[in-house]
């Protein structure tokens, strides 16, 4: 197993005493692929939304944000891979050795110029865009879909809804709260993923893969699917329609926040805030599909094509999602489950893009 990680991670993060791809070509080579499809999704936001879009730009766009929460980011993410490779193979020499060895011989400044920084840039261009579309759902289409799903939870589990299963199971504060962190950790684990794909050999078919279908997933489950089929969600189902079926979720959720914070019950509230305040920044509402079940198995899919038991431990990560969308009132069970759907099929059309745009590409240097 050794053995096999390595070899992949020497087509992956930073860990290189290879030729180094820079240059203008094999950056474009690299990221014209998603930054095309960016463009095009960018192109009918700025249309259908423009003024949104720049609204959200200047506001979202912010270079000290970047700068405090990204390099911090990435340095976490290379430690983390530089730990596991270390860990992995065997050079003869003494760990301390080993470590100065590896630092030394990795070309971090090319790597964060000609790796990093595309992406990212990529990355902080797509965020207002998405945001303005999410925001604006509402509006385009307004929330019919809830009734109906809430429905197809119910026929899957021969007519109970899934939180009370979940909550039969594991009725008390602490797992409500475990669920919880876990479900704030996704963003985390979706930054470093991006960071860590960023960071591979441009020629990386994996690369390649990862940041194309993050992206689609985005436009595809984030905001087409997302229009099609709009919806809010468990939490917001009373205040929407009037109908109380999810009211005893709330309120169990209300209760044991006073045995424990459940974060997710204030950020609940401030996204209704957005969505009902019109003075209130708003930030969107959107259910299914889930977003976090999206990313979360495409960064699963990432993670096998690295390591299998990297793999299965991001498996059981989206499974601890999927079980805590439900827990929290976020999303009716359906929504992960499509989102897990949308995000193989996604992954695997990005595949046979990845291949098809590397091979009509010459290597550059």
């Amino acid at each position: 197993m050794a053995e096999q990680l390595t070899r992949r991670m020497t087509d992956s993060p930073l860990r290189e005493r290879y030729r180094i791809e820079a240059g203008g070509l094999a950056v474009i080579r690299a990221m014209a692929l998603p930054g095309l499809i960016v463009l095009v999704y960018g192109i009918i936001a700025h249309v259908g939304l423009g003024k949104v879009v720049g609204e959200l730009g200047v506001r979202s766009g912010s270079l000290v944000t970047i700068v405090q929460v990204m390099i911090p980011l990435f340095l976490v993410a290379a430690s983390i891979y530089g730990t596991i490779y270390l860990a992995l193979t065997d050079t003869g020499e003494r760990p301390f050795r080993r470590i100065m060895s590896w630092a030394s011989s990795t070309p971090f400044g090319e790597i964060i110029i000609w790796r990093f920084l595309p992406a990212m840039g990529l990355f902080v261009m797509f965020q207002p865009l998405f945001l303005a579309v999410k925001q604006s759902i509402p509006e385009i289409a307004p929330f019919t879909w809830d009734p109906l799903l809430a429905e197809i939870d119910r026929l899957l589990f021969l007519g109970t809804d899934p939180w009370v299963i979940s909550h039969g199971l594991l009725p008390g504060a602490i797992a409500t709260r475990t669920f919880d962190i876990f479900y704030a950790a996704w963003f985390f684990i979706m930054l470093i993923s991006y960071i860590t794909a960023s960071v591979m050999r441009l020629s990386s078919t994996t690369r390649l893969t990862f940041l194309t279908a993050f992206y689609l997933n985005w436009i595809l489950a984030g905001s087409l699917a997302a229009l099609v089929f709009a919806s809010a969600g468990p939490v917001y189902m009373e205040r929407l329609f009037g109908i109380t079926d999810f009211a005893p979720l709330m309120e169990r959720l209300s209760a044991q926040s006073e045995v424990l914070t459940i974060a997710a019950l204030d950020v609940q509230e401030k996204l209704w805030r957005g969505y009902a305040d019109p003075d209130y920044p708003a930030t969107g509402i959107s259910a299914f599909p889930s977003m976090h079940l999206c990313i979360s198995m495409t960064v699963t899919l990432f993670c096998f094509a690295l390591a299998r038991w990297l793999g299965v431990a991001m498996a059981l990560f989206t499974t601890v999602m999927l079980v805590a969308s439900v827990h929290l009132g976020w999303h009716y069970l359906v929504d992960g489950l499509a989102g897990i759907a949308l995000s193989v099929a996604i992954w695997r059309m990005s595949a046979t893009l990845a291949r098809r745009w590397l091979a009509r590409w010459p290597e550059t240097a």
